[in-house]
């Protein structure tokens, strides 16, 4: 399967992209190296010795939904698992509907049980020590968004493909610029 990164400005203007054609195993990195190019980076100078990184959105929540992405794919459909980099947000999207009768919103809440669809798959990424195939990865994509309240998440189901959404919160920037002499 590929996996198909761009980088957008707009809905219709794409600034760079890459589509990733090597092994899965390969693939992951390859896509996070990409996708750590295209997100912003702030360096924050607390008083430590060295500086502390902060990133766009959380390195453990994108690798996360990446790996879903990938591992939970339905590979009967031929389409690529394609992923949208925005200024303001980032989207993963997969051929693959939830199993089992899980609806996003059971997802969301944590009320859910793990299904396997490409169990070989899930394998090879557990024992890699990529993944623990529990079932784990919604509460630690959720735990890890605390730090971020800046970052809203989204995850629905249409029409035979998930999505998860990443999204920058609007802040408001109206500030008063009338000045008194």
């Amino acid at each position: 399967t590929n996996i198909h990164i761009g980088r957008f400005k707009s809905n219709d203007i794409i600034v760079d992209d890459i589509l990733i054609t090597t092994p899965l195993i390969a693939a992951v990195d390859e896509a996070m190296t990409f996708i750590r190019k295209n997100i912003s980076l702030r360096y924050d100078f607390t008083g430590e010795l060295r500086r502390k990184e902060t990133w766009q959105y959380p390195l453990t929540v994108l690798r996360e939904l990446l790996l879903n992405a990938v591992i939970h794919k339905d590979y009967r459909n031929p389409t690529d698992i394609i992923i949208k980099i925005f200024d303001d947000s980032i989207s993963f999207v997969n051929p693959g509907t939830l199993m089992g009768g899980l609806k996003p919103e059971d997802l969301l809440a944590g009320n859910y049980v793990a299904i396997h669809r490409n169990k070989l798959l899930a394998e090879v990424f557990y024992l890699k020590g990529d993944i623990e195939k529990f079932g784990t990865g919604f509460f630690r994509i959720k735990n890890d968004l605390l730090g971020y309240p800046e970052v809203s998440f989204n995850f629905d189901s249409i029409a035979g493909f998930s999505r998860a959404n990443l999204q920058l919160k609007k802040q408001d920037t109206e500030q008063d610029t009338e000045q008194h002499t």
